[in-house]
């Protein structure tokens, strides 16, 4: 379910938003399958992320608890594990799939204008959306990031091929 789920609200839905207001790049159907592929990777490492959480954390509801799984998820998980590799592969689709279009990223002073700009825009939708997640039971929790990634994933889309067009 989670890595369904995943591909369809982070790479479907918002891949066809994008076709529709024709701001997804060309070869389409390359940027389109790169969409539905990266979020169902991801949403199998967030389902597993998900269930380590309550591994270390427990499955408990209350306000101990959810802070210090949104203070793992945010400060930790996102920033040292998950976003390096989310910006590095949109700025490879980006760049038309070629590592070299990546240089740029690849510099320190490149790497930190994205990071942090990326950091904003993820901590903006998640920090509240990890909060809002982890007040609901365990099983609940997949479905609500989901429609909450509905949002991200179109956001960070539209921002990434905008920047990589200005260049």
């Amino acid at each position: 379910f989670s890595v369904v789920s995943t591909g369809i609200f982070g790479g479907v839905l918002p891949t066809l938003l994008m076709i529709t207001m024709d701001r997804l790049k060309r070869p389409r159907w390359a940027h389109a399958l790169f969409n539905v592929v990266f979020w169902l990777a991801l949403g199998a490492t967030v389902d597993w992320f998900y269930r380590f959480q309550v591994m270390v954390n427990g499955d408990h509801v209350d306000v101990v608890t959810v802070i210090k799984k949104v203070c793992l998820d945010q400060f930790v998980w996102n920033p040292v594990f998950n976003l390096p590799v989310i910006i590095f592969l949109h700025r490879w689709r980006d760049h038309d799939f070629r590592i070299s279009g990546c240089s740029e990223f690849m510099r320190p002073r490149g790497f930190l204008v994205q990071y942090v700009s990326s950091m904003l825009i993820c901590w903006c939708t998640w920090i509240p959306g990890t909060c809002t997640i982890y007040v609901f039971p365990t099983l609940l929790q997949m479905p609500i990031f989901n429609f909450i990634l509905l949002t991200y994933a179109t956001l960070i889309n539209m921002v990434s091929q905008h920047s990589s067009s200005d260049q």
